[in-house]
């Protein structure tokens, strides 16, 4: 049980980071439009 819950901590950490850098990427393309 402790496991699984571990592997959850981790996707959603992994979500997160993931989430961050598609929104640094759109922050790039808006300035790239500028």
């Amino acid at each position: 049980m402790q496991n699984s819950e571990e592997e959850r901590r981790c996707i959603q950490v992994s979500e997160n980071f993931l989430r961050d850098l598609l929104q640094n990427a759109g922050k790039k393309e808006e300035y790239f439009q500028y």
